[in-house]
């Protein structure tokens, strides 16, 4: 199961399914709760919390990312809006991009045609 037509793996937990986004060695930390209508395509985002995913002796763990009211809504933005449907814009491209290179990372998916 994957986020949209992305490589972002969705996963179950306690029969709710979260998108696994955010790897930084130790747990995946920009990760959101997600729906499908047919249960098969993911890309609805469901509510605006983010969470910190990880797998441990206990099974898979999942905690909330605590923030203040303005962190929050400025993460949710940063981490959310990119990957929403309403992103696939111009504007949703660059902020991919500028995300991908805070975050170092080696591979940008679409951003590059602009």
């Amino acid at each position: 199961m994957h986020w949209q037509d992305t490589q972002i793996a969705v996963v179950e937990h306690g029969g709710r399914f979260f998108a696994l986004n955010g790897w930084n060695d130790e747990y995946f930390d920009r990760c959101w709760e997600c729906s499908s209508k047919d249960g098969k395509k993911f890309d609805s985002i469901v509510g605006d919390e983010t969470y910190r995913i990880w797998h441990d002796e206990n099974g898979v763990r999942l905690e909330p990312n605590c923030f203040g009211a303005k962190e929050s809504t400025e993460y949710m933005y940063k981490v959310l809006v990119p990957y929403s449907g309403a992103a696939n814009s111009l504007s949703g491209e660059i902020l991919r991009a500028v995300l991908c290179i805070e975050n170092k990372e080696s591979r940008i998916d679409g951003a590059i045609n602009f």
